[in-house]
């Protein structure tokens, strides 16, 4: 598989969190990384690269020392939850509010 540039500029700002989740949804889509299930508007969305970006975010050098980490329960994160269960560390999962509660 050959590496994609990235979906949404790293130097982007955003007005708020509203406006950030938007971009995302639209870049996924633009970039057909978006996965099951649609829409993605309202929801932390699955998303192909989900594993890598979960493998990516175990690797940071703040969780070498964490003994319990928060992790939303939504579909794209099994992958960090698996990664951190696997080291020994404690997850905290809490059902949150949908991000439709937000503007679009």
């Amino acid at each position: 598989m050959q590496p994609r540039g990235p979906a949404v500029e790293r130097q982007q700002v955003f007005s708020d969190k509203a406006e950030a989740r938007s971009a995302v949804w639209k870049a996924l889509v633009a970039h057909k990384a978006a996965r099951f299930p649609f829409p993605l508007r309202g929801r932390i969305p699955n998303f192909d690269g989900a594993d890598r970006a979960a493998t990516l975010l175990l690797a940071h050098p703040a969780l070498a020392r964490a003994k319990c980490v928060k992790v939303n329960p939504d579909s794209p994160q099994r992958y960090v939850r698996k990664g951190l269960l696997d080291r020994g560390i404690v997850i905290l999962m809490v059902p949150s509010p949908k991000a439709n509660t937000c503007a679009h």
